[in-house]
């Protein structure tokens, strides 16, 4: 209950400072933020990222936000199109092309899900959760190789992954 006053407090303070300052994008990530994660009330969220990147068209962390929602909706392929845009904004941002790669998954689009690992991979090649998630999608498509390789990435990373060792026989 402390948190939902806190919540509540929180987005009422946010509101107040958008009646000063209607062109903060931040206060408008921050309220979608909160619908988001707190409320898990994804259409409103989206609202509000939205309303964030009409004040600030190449806010890629709204781009970020907006994708996620999209995903949490399970809509992957406008999860993808506002993704594809941030990437094209940001290309060096790993965290874009990981979500990527999910939401290509979750549509059976393995080729897709396995570049977008690996580009993530390449910007930062120390992401055991990528390296877990790439060797699932190898698994998944019968490439065993890949897979027990990526595996024994993760346990290079992180010993006590169970579920790469389970993998990895």
């Amino acid at each position: 209950e402390q948190l939902i006053n806190a919540v509540t407090v929180s987005r009422e303070n946010y509101q107040k400072s958008l009646s000063i300052n209607p062109k903060d994008p931040a206060t408008y990530s921050n309220i979608g933020t909160i619908y988001s994660e707190q409320f898990k009330d994804f259409n409103t969220a989206i609202q509000y990222y939205q309303k964030a990147l009409e004040v600030d068209p190449n806010f890629v962390l709204e781009l970020i936000n907006i994708g996620d929602a999209y995903a949490n909706r399970k809509n992957y392929q406008s999860a993808i199109e506002v993704l594809e845009r941030a990437a094209r904004l940001e290309p060096d941002e790993p965290f874009i092309y990981s979500n990527l790669a999910e939401c290509y998954y979750r549509l059976g689009d393995y080729r897709n899900s396995i570049k977008n690992c690996k580009k993530t991979l390449k910007l930062d090649n120390n992401d055991e959760y990528v390296y877990h998630f790439l060797a699932d999608v190898y698994f998944k498509i019968d490439d065993f190789g890949e897979a027990l390789d990526n595996y024994r990435r993760v346990i290079f990373f992180n010993p006590n992954n169970a579920s790469a060792h389970y993998y990895t026989g």
